[in-house]
């Protein structure tokens, strides 16, 4: 499968946990904008950034 492939088939798969509302979904890019993929995403350069203060 092609990364195209494995992109979309990502996208509309949260799509459809995040559409049917019965459970919440999240998610942490390192480095790595996930915010495409996920309504509630977030993105850290570093894995530091993560630690509550």
């Amino acid at each position: 499968m092609s990364t195209l492939n494995l992109s979309r088939h990502l996208k509309s798969v949260v799509g459809e946990i995040e559409t049917e509302g019965e459970m919440r979904l999240s998610a942490i890019g390192i480095g790595h904008d996930v915010t495409s993929y996920c309504r509630d995403g977030i993105v850290a350069l570093r894995p530091h950034e993560l630690v509550a203060s």
